[in-house]
C-alpha cells in the first residue's frame, strides 16, 4: 500500500495536468485494471507517475522476451499457464506488460530453472 505522500503526488500531477476524475479513472482502468490508486502496488504507482508526467519507458519488456516466456511456458506441464505466470508477476510487478527488460530476464531465468528441473526428473 502506498503512503499519503504518494497519493498526494498523484493528485498534484492530476491538478497540474488538468485531468478530471473521470479521465483519471479511465487511465487507472485501462492501464492497471483498477478504479482507485489505493489498489496499485509500488511498480504500478511508478508507471502511473510516468504516464501522468508524459514519460514512457523504452526499457519495457521486448517482444522477443514475451515470446520466449511464452515458449518456456508451453514446455511446462501447467494447466493454466496464463494464471501461473500472472501470479508470479503480479506478486512483484503487476502485469507482464509492466516488466522491464531486466525484470523479464529474471522471470525467464526462473522459468528456465523450472523447465530444466522438471526435464531432469523425467
Amino acid at each position: 500500500m502506498l503512503d499519503r505522500k504518494a497519493y498526494a503526488k498523484i493528485h498534484i500531477l492530476l491538478k497540474q495536468k488538468g485531468i478530471d476524475d473521470d479521465m483519471y479513472r479511465e487511465i487507472l482502468i485501462s492501464n492497471f485494471g483498477v478504479n482507485s490508486s489505493k489498489n496499485l502496488n509500488y511498480y504500478q504507482f511508478v508507471k502511473l507517475l510516468n504516464i501522468l508526467e508524459g514519460k514512457f519507458n523504452s526499457n519495457l519488456i521486448s517482444r522477443k522476451q514475451k515470446d520466449y516466456i511464452n515458449r518456456l511456458l508451453a514446455k511446462m506441464n501447467i494447466n493454466n499457464k496464463e494464471k501461473y505466470i500472472s501470479r508470479i508477476i503480479n506478486r512483484q510487478i503487476g502485469s507482464i506488460e509492466e516488466l522491464t527488460k531486466r525484470e523479464a530476464a529474471i522471470v525467464i531465468n526462473a522459468l528456465l530453472r523450472y523447465v530444466k528441473r522438471h526435464e531432469e526428473t523425467k
